[in-house]
């Protein structure tokens, strides 16, 4: 596996992990144009005959009519293939030579390079900033579930997110979590408990009906369950004692007897 600037190389597959930012060819995964022999990508960005590496024509653009000309090496951090393309020009509002733009807006562009830092700073630097940030961020969320509980690895498979399929990859499962008591009092701390009207039998009995918390998908008594797959606002809901009965039968037991002959209820 190799590491490049902007994405990862797979060198047994001859392809890149992650999408061409500079969407050179028609598979975003496409190393190289499939011949690496005369054909070089210094930083995953887009790839160029070898030598030199000078880049096509993938934008169009540039800060309208400029006067100056200013001799300035590229930042350190602003990829070669950005630096190296010619992006052309297009219009703009803005009137006056680049020496103006450059007063007006705080930067410092340079002729025959704008647009190219310009391009870098509103486009490319604020989305490379934010996915490594997110790779940070990500890191450190499973150094913290790898250090601090248990668990395993689940595939996630394909998962419908923004608009379109798209694949979870794994999902690390890990035990710990909040038990029942905990959650039940974190949940109520925040909700106020309705107050529900109790059921009268044909005799006149009365069963009291309180509002609790109801496992619907995995159950409290499933002992093999983490606690956090268990205590969670996916799993857990608010349901009256008579609704409560009708889905549990471990919970029907506690109906009282006439109430279990009257809605049917099952128990165990």
């Amino acid at each position: 596996m190799g590491a490049f600037e902007l994405r990862l190389w797979d060198a047994r597959i001859g392809r890149w992990l992650t999408t061409d930012p500079a969407g050179q060819y028609s598979s975003p995964y496409l190393g190289m144009g499939n011949n690496p022999v005369i054909r070089v990508d210094p930083d995953g960005g887009s790839d160029c005959p070898y030598p030199p590496c000078n880049g096509g024509a993938f934008y169009g653009g540039s800060l309208g009519e400029v006067s100056i000309i200013v001799t300035k090496s590229k930042p350190a951090d602003m990829p070669r293939w950005i630096w190296d393309t010619d992006f052309g020009f297009y219009s703009t509002d803005f009137k006056g030579s680049l020496s103006d733009y450059n007063k007006e807006y705080g930067t410092n562009y340079i002729q025959g390079k704008q647009y190219n830092e310009y391009y870098y700073d509103n486009f490319y630097k604020p989305e490379y900033d934010e996915l490594i940030s997110g790779m940070h961020a990500a890191t450190s969320e499973a150094a913290g579930y790898l250090l601090g509980f248990g668990g395993y690895f689940v595939p996630v498979g394909w998962v419908f997110k923004g608009g379109r399929w798209v694949y979870g990859g794994l999902k690390y499962i890990r035990y710990g979590g909040k038990t029942f008591t905990q959650y039940k009092a974190i949940y109520w701390a925040t909700r106020t408990k309705p107050t529900l009207s109790a059921i009268e039998g044909p005799a006149g009995q009365v069963w009291k009906q309180y509002t609790e918390l109801h496992h619907r998908f995995i159950p409290q008594r499933w002992n093999w369950a983490p606690n956090w797959l268990k205590n969670n606002s996916y799993n857990l809901q608010p349901l009256s004692s008579y609704e409560y009965a009708l889905r549990d039968p471990y919970r029907a037991r506690f109906a009282p007897q006439w109430a279990k002959e009257l809605f049917n209820l099952k128990w165990k």
